[in-house]
């Protein structure tokens, strides 16, 4: 596990780079993203943490899915794909 980000940028959170091996199959791994909350429950409810999470998880399963469709539907044309490359 890495930390993404610096002290100070991400203030919602902590931001860590982990990796998942699969015991059985040493060739297969996944690197995702992990971002925790404030351990402190007082920071948390004062933040209101749980909102930011929430937005922020409509942004990755609708938002984005909806605007790299348009996105498909009006640059399939002229091939252009600078756009595409959000994470996922």
């Amino acid at each position: 596990m890495t930390t993404c980000t610096g002290a100070g940028d991400n203030y919602v959170g902590k931001v860590y780079g982990v990796v998942i091996k699969d015991e059985d199959n040493k060739q297969s791994e996944m690197h995702v993203v992990v971002k925790t909350p404030p351990g402190s429950k007082a920071r948390r409810d004062f933040m209101r943490v749980g909102v930011f999470f929430q937005n922020e998880a409509i942004v990755y399963e609708k938002i984005l899915p909806a605007l790299t469709q348009y996105y498909h539907q009006k640059s399939a044309r002229n091939g252009d794909t600078r756009f595409l490359k959000t994470p996922r």
